[in-house]
């Protein structure tokens, strides 16, 4: 019994910190319109219409706008091969 639940709290925890580390946090510095790249805490990353965005934002012609200043959560696609990565996903910080 004590096996099985040893097992299981591994697996938890190395679930758990699998899904930690895939999301990171910055502050949106600029926005090129139209380009759909995003300037954050000194990266460029890709946004299009594919970024799904968790809470209000703007929709441009390319993908979302975010706010100068705003602090956002992003999950990052590794499938691609492009050189500036591109967000999956994102979360506004309140």
């Amino acid at each position: 019994m004590n096996t099985k639940a040893i097992l299981a709290a591994l697996f938890l925890l190395t679930t758990f910190t699998a899904i930690s580390e895939s999301i990171y946090t910055g502050t949106v510095e600029k926005q090129i319109q139209g380009q759909g790249i995003v300037t954050i805490s000194g990266q460029q990353y890709l946004i299009d219409h594919s970024t799904v965005v968790h809470g209000m934002v703007e929709q441009g012609e390319v993908g979302p706008i975010f706010n100068t200043g705003s602090e956002i959560d992003f999950k990052l696609d590794r499938s691609g091969t492009k050189r500036t990565p591109h967000i999956s996903e994102s979360w506004i910080r309140e």
